[in-house]
């Protein structure tokens, strides 16, 4: 979940979940931080769900020619969030083998 900032993240999680994310991490590189919701089961022990945001307090180490993860610095999306709260804009997962893992999803 992209969010303006963590604690408008927080807030949704609170109101539309019921739930408080516990506390994420930092992330100099990208200048990033988040909150993690912890959605884990038998079946997938390392299921979260994270909510991110831009640390405005922090300098990102991203060269002038980088970017963020997650599209994060492109102007519309981020005014999509400002108007529109946390949403979901990516996914990622780990697995053992991408090549079978892509394949098991076409």
């Amino acid at each position: 979940m992209l969010a303006a900032d963590l604690a408008s993240g927080v807030a949704w999680c609170e109101r539309t979940l019921g739930i408080t994310p516990t506390a994420g991490g930092e992330h100099p590189l990208m200048g990033t931080h988040n909150r993690i919701l912890n959605v884990s089961s038998p079946a997938h022990p390392r299921a979260y769900l994270e909510v991110i945001a831009i640390n405005k307090g922090a300098t990102s180490a991203i060269p002038s020619s980088g970017r963020r993860w997650f599209d994060m610095d492109d102007a519309a999306l981020q005014q999509q969030v400002a108007d529109h709260g946390p949403q979901l804009i990516h996914w990622v997962a780990a697995v053992p083998d991408v090549e079978a893992g892509c394949a098991a999803l076409a």
